[in-house]
Parts: structure tokens; sequence; C-alpha cells
């Protein structure tokens, strides 16, 4: 299992799979290509005690996306334009706990 680390010394630790990890990348690197900012919303089942984590992407803030696997990641067109969808439509992208562990 990969993770996100956000922000500086007191960095966010959001524990993502691997596939996860790849397709949010890529989705992040466009909007950040762009000048976009936007916000990442990772939403946690009843198992895992409910709640959310949201962060505030932003190209000044420090991101670091480390994986656990060397090899890299067979992408889903879709799914990245899923996620680039719901970034351009609500202005955020939803991660559910299923694919989360933050």
């Amino acid at each position: 299992m990969g993770h996100l680390l956000y922000g500086r010394i007191s960095a966010e630790r959001i524990d993502l799979d691997d596939r996860t990890l790849a397709h949010l990348q890529i989705a992040v690197a466009t909007k950040l290509r762009r000048g976009e900012r936007f916000w990442i919303e990772f939403v946690h089942g009843v198992d895992e005690g409910g709640g959310r984590v949201v962060i505030w992407i932003d190209h000044a803030v420090p991101l670091v996306f480390h994986y656990v696997s060397g090899r890299l990641h067979e992408t889903d067109r879709e799914w990245v334009e899923n996620m680039m969808t719901q970034a351009n439509d609500q202005g955020r992208i939803i991660i559910s706990s299923s694919r989360c562990d933050a």
C-alpha cells in the first residue's frame, strides 16, 4: 500500500493502494500543470469509523507520491477522466474508503 504525503514537516499521510495513487497522480499533475487548484476528499466507511479527510491541492504545497511497488501500474484512461471531471465540475476529487486508509 502506497501513500500520499501532503504538506511540510507535519505532513498529512493518506494511505492509498498503488493503483489508485497512480491514477490520482496523473489527475493531480494535469490540474497543477494547468495552474488549477482543487480539493481531494478521502471518505472513510463506517467500518473505519466514518469521517473524511479533505486537502487543498495547490502548486505551492509540497506533494509526494510514494509507491510501495517498484513497478509502474497500468492506468485506466476512463478512471483518470472521471477524476478530472469531478475536479472540473465539483471542484474536488472524491476517493472512497475502499481505496484509501488515511
